[in-house]
């Protein structure tokens, strides 16, 4: 059955659903701040640091970091209505995320082809860009970084699992490529 689907069209959908409900769930125990006729919208400024994310938020940054990362834009322009539509900003990256990941397992099952847009370059760029990125990861999650909370460690492990497996997705093509032409 999943070979008439395809993970392309399924995966999207169930970490769409999965992310709005962790949101929701994460925002039934949050309160908004009332802005009054003499005060600020903004909540006072402490030295406090910020409190430790929940688990359904650190399962919401696990899951689609990569979308909440191409969401940034989006959500600088949302960034004084709350929480709630800062993350549900991200939906539409969440879809395109889902898709690229279920399109390569459908890839690799042999569901369907290469695609014929992505060209060499693009993919040895995207290769790049990949190991960078998990250059990154590994840094954060190294002793060298000071601000060691558990929030990091999960932030570090997402950020070097995404960032593993678009690499393994870019280079993955060049394999294929060569073993096809043998």
């Amino acid at each position: 059955m999943m070979s008439r689907i395809g993970f392309r069209h399924v995966l999207p959908i169930l970490f769409v659903l999965i992310h709005v409900l962790l949101v929701l769930f994460t925002s039934a125990g949050q309160h908004e701040v009332s802005c009054g006729a003499d005060s600020s919208c903004y909540p006072p400024i402490s030295d406090m640091p910020p409190t430790p994310l929940t688990f359904a938020q650190t399962t919401v940054l696990v899951l689609n970091l990569p979308a909440l990362v191409l969401s940034v834009p989006t959500m600088v322009m949302l960034a004084s209505r709350g929480d709630v539509p800062l993350l549900l900003a991200c939906v539409p990256f969440i879809l395109f995320v889902w898709y690229v990941v279920g399109r390569w397992v459908d890839r690799l099952l042999g569901v369907c082809g290469q695609p014929r847009m992505v060209r060499r370059t693009l993919s040895g760029v995207f290769v790049v860009v990949s190991t960078a990125l998990l250059v990154v990861g590994i840094l954060i999650l190294t002793p060298l970084n000071q601000h060691r909370t558990t929030d990091m460690y999960w932030l570090g492990g997402a950020w070097v699992f995404w960032s593993g497996l678009f690499l393994a997705m870019s280079v993955s093509r060049y394999y294929r490529r060569g073993s096809q032409l043998q």
